[in-house]
């Protein structure tokens, strides 16, 4: 994102790109779960793969130059060293990385568990899997305009902070929640927080990356979200097998809350005035 938009409008591209993601969130879950009941999933998987032409043909469609700027000859070894070192060394970027990871583990880990959800704990079948999702996605979108119009306030801290409570909220209040329309509230709010935390997180790394590590850097932003999710979506449903999916969705949100509290504690600086203004 940072080789094709200008560094001052990079803190509003991120959500922009991400809102094309999350459109279709809202949109692809409600149609999927009318093809299930109505086709069944080999349908759905169909058109999923069909749906790929799209993709294509916007990746085709770049003209920006993403190559790398020199051509140096590096062992993966200690590329991944360097990025991991100014990860955990820069006192923005490695509490910002840890708050990623706690959420992506402990946080995003129901999202596999959603037909069971639906099902087991809230009475729904296909076409209300499909309200569900949809309704996170609605979250998504709504998180995404509020990062978006507050891209100038200068409030990313305090907009991570309430990320996180709200998901450790929103999970503990879902392991006992058992009427729909409450629950398409609580799934609204989970999406809406976790993509304004994930957002803003993303921006920060952005600008805060220098040129020559950037790539390497948000590789961990990335590595927190996709690498760590499905070992917490394993652990989750180990303990749901065990303990039970209200016991297991509790355990997650205060794992979610301990973080939470270290960000109220803490107080730590996640601003880029200095880097926006540069």
């Amino acid at each position: 994102m940072s080789s094709v938009v200008p560094k001052e409008d990079l803190a509003a591209a991120v959500p922009v790109n991400a809102m094309a993601f999350n459109v279709a969130r809202v949109l692809g879950p409600a149609l999927g779960g009318q093809m299930l009941a109505w086709f069944g999933p080999k349908m759905c998987y169909l058109v999923n793969g069909l749906s790929y032409i799209g993709l294509i043909s916007a990746v085709l469609a770049i003209r920006a130059n993403l190559g790398a700027s020199q051509k140096r000859t590096w062992r993966i070894k200690a590329l991944l060293v360097d990025g991991i070192r100014y990860t955990l060394s820069h006192p923005k970027l490695r509490p910002l990385f840890v708050l990623e990871a706690m959420t992506s583990t402990f946080g995003l880990a129901y999202l596999a568990q959603m037909p069971a959800i639906a099902r087991d704990l809230l009475g729904l079948g296909e076409q209300g899997l499909g309200w569900c999702m949809t309704a996170i996605g609605v979250g998504a979108i709504t998180g995404l305009v509020t990062v978006y119009k507050l891209t100038d306030r200068h409030v990313k801290g305090r907009l991570v902070r309430l990320a996180l409570v709200n998901i450790a909220i929103c999970l503990l209040l879902l392991s006992v929640v058992r009427v729909p329309w409450v629950a398409y509230v609580i799934f609204a709010v989970l999406g809406g927080s976790t993509v304004m935390q994930f957002n803003t997180t993303n921006t920060i790394f952005q600008l805060v990356a220098p040129e020559n590590l950037r790539g390497r850097v948000i590789s961990m932003h990335v590595w927190a979200i996709s690498g760590l999710g499905p070992f917490g979506a394993l652990a989750l449903g180990f303990v749901a097998s065990y303990a039970g999916l209200p016991t297991a969705l509790a355990i997650g949100g205060g794992c979610v809350l301990v973080g939470a509290v270290a960000t109220l504690v803490k107080r730590w600086d996640f601003e880029t005035r200095d880097l926006e203004d540069a």
